[in-house]
């Protein structure tokens, strides 16, 4: 029910399939490696016709991935983009997502924001992503 491939030495796409009412969904994740990773996720239904997303999956905004409320108000005017890495479980039906725009900052800001972050996981209930 997963399958994870490298298309291209920057590029993989993993695909899952879930549980979705009596049926089942696919759910793709394609991601592209350059300084930082960024990844675009689509649901598919079993005739590979795109879904609707709204209601699977609520992608997170910047702040959610900052430990504190306190230093997302202090530091979020350098991350400047939206870069999120967004991993498929093998094993499991759970999403990891990383804010990874401080690969993509000078050394300084970088190690200044990296230990402020945390991951993002997802659990897959009931026909969405949830927050763990």
């Amino acid at each position: 029910d997963f399958l994870s491939l490298s298309s291209t030495a920057s590029t993989i796409v993993q695909m899952k399939l879930l549980p979705y009412g009596d049926s089942s969904l696919i759910c793709v994740i394609k991601s592209v490696k350059a300084e930082a990773e960024d990844s675009r996720m689509a649901f598919y239904n079993m005739s590979w016709e795109r879904m609707d997303d709204e209601g699977l999956f609520q992608e997170p905004e910047i702040k959610d991935f900052f430990i504190s409320q306190e230093s997302a108000h202090e530091y979020m005017d350098k991350c400047d983009m939206y870069l999120v890495s967004l991993k498929l479980g093998a094993a499991d039906n759970c999403l990891v997502a990383e804010y990874t725009m401080p690969y993509y900052m000078s050394e300084e800001d970088s190690a200044i924001v990296k230990p402020l972050l945390r991951r993002l996981k997802y659990i897959w209930i009931s026909g969405s992503f949830r927050p763990e």
